[in-house]
């Protein structure tokens, strides 16, 4: 059973069976409440991990994504996929975008008249974005709490409970034939997890199966260029998506020329990868704090850094679009002894098309991408090792 099957399904099933009517006050109360502020707001933007996890029986699917998200009424949005599985999908209110990096194919078409449609009027776009925007309707149908109590069915407040050591409000629902968990901020007024019950919408076929939408970061604040949309270099335009194209085809880059950058080191300096040609081999890995497969792959980054740097192979540690305070206060903690530089507008990882991190890449002498590494893999180290032996040896990996 694949996420692609699930995420199609979330938006094709419907329950053959409504439960008796039970509206709790209480929890009535709350999302009225909660939808008064979100009308109210002009603009919110935030930061949001999805995770799905499958099991059955010795079949394991566990698949992580995060996602920058914002919107603005009627029918502007800001859905980037930063890391995992994903799409990205961007409307400035007359045109729309989306980008599915696991094709390289970027589609423009006419926007929607609202936000609601764009997210759930594309079941491609849905499936290949694990199934994150058929449930992302919850921050947008809600503005209207007459409307969007209109069709549920059952409504419970389970109390406060307590995420991350902060006290949240649980309310659980029936709508759409979906049965639904959401967590509020009351302080805030603002989501902090939702979590769908995906056995009563899908068939499962005794698969226990478990997706949540983690929300952090809000802001009402919007931030330059939020609504504009750059295809990466690499992004074939078509009017459908070809489906055919295989995620497991050759990184588009390896064999062609590494884009050019200049980047500020961590220590205050620069780095330019011009200054490495005809010198040295480049190792670059893309990574971020929040990251937990980076987090893991890292110490292997920085034992390669040492046991390479007397061999003309210099290592950098591209880190994607954080401030330099927190990477500092990171690098510190995990003693990581590691040449870092910040690409802070995401430029340089856009320009490498890391949409999935974390992501090494191999540069040789003369300037060409050699190698492409995505993921994290016990094995990084050794398989790296490998390839700069070749190099350093005179030999290529470009077929």
């Amino acid at each position: 059973m694949s996420v692609r099957f699930l995420a199609i399904a979330f938006m094709c099933t419907a329950l053959s069976a409504q439960p008796k009517i039970k509206i709790d006050e209480s929890a009535k109360t709350t999302l009225r409440d909660y939808a008064a502020a979100v009308s109210q707001r002009d603009f919110a933007s935030c930061s949001f991990n999805l995770h799905i996890n499958v099991l059955q029986g010795a079949q394991k699917i566990d698949e992580k994504a995060r996602y920058r998200f914002a919107l603005s009424a009627p029918n502007k949005l800001h859905l980037e996929r930063l890391s995992g599985r994903g799409v990205t999908l961007i409307s400035d209110g007359n045109q729309v975008h989306a980008y599915v990096p696991d094709l390289a194919q970027v589609r423009t078409s006419p926007a929607p008249a609202s936000i609601q449609e764009l997210m759930l009027a594309d079941p491609i776009v849905s499936s290949f974005s694990g199934g994150a925007t058929a449930f992302l309707w919850m921050l947008t149908d809600i503005e209207d709490a007459t409307s969007f109590l209109s069709d549920v069915t059952w409504m419970v407040d389970m109390g406060s409970e307590t995420i991350d050591d902060q006290p949240y409000q649980r309310i659980y629902f029936q709508k759409r034939n979906v049965d639904m968990n959401v967590w509020i901020d009351t302080a805030t007024m603002t989501l902090r997890r939702i979590a769908p019950d995906l056995s009563k919408l899908i068939p499962t076929n005794g698969a226990e199966i478990n997706m949540a939408l983690d929300f952090s970061d809000w802001q009402t604040t919007p931030f330059d260029g939020v609504f504009q949309f750059k295809a990466p270099e690499h992004a074939e335009s078509v009017s459908q998506f070809n489906l055919q194209r295989s995620a497991e085809q050759k990184p588009v880059l390896v064999g062609k020329a590494a884009p050019l950058f200049e980047l500020d080191k961590l220590d205050g300096s620069s780095a330019k990868l011009a200054d490495h040609k005809k010198k040295d081999i480049v190792v670059l890995d893309f990574w971020a704090t929040w990251c937990g497969p980076c987090r893991m792959t890292m110490p292997q980054i920085s034992q390669l850094a040492q046991q390479y740097k007397d061999k003309n192979v210099h290592v950098y540690a591209l880190n994607l679009k954080e401030p330099k305070n927190k990477v500092a206060a990171f690098v510190e903690k995990l003693a990581l002894d590691l040449d870092v530089i910040l690409d802070t507008d995401g430029t340089v990882g856009q320009a490498y098309g890391a949409q999935q991190i974390p992501q090494t890449i191999i540069i040789d002498r003369e300037g060409i991408v050699q190698a492409v590494h995505v993921g994290f893999s016990q094995n990084l180290k050794e398989q790296v090792s490998a390839d700069l032996d070749t190099l350093l040896a005179g030999e290529t990996l470009v077929d």
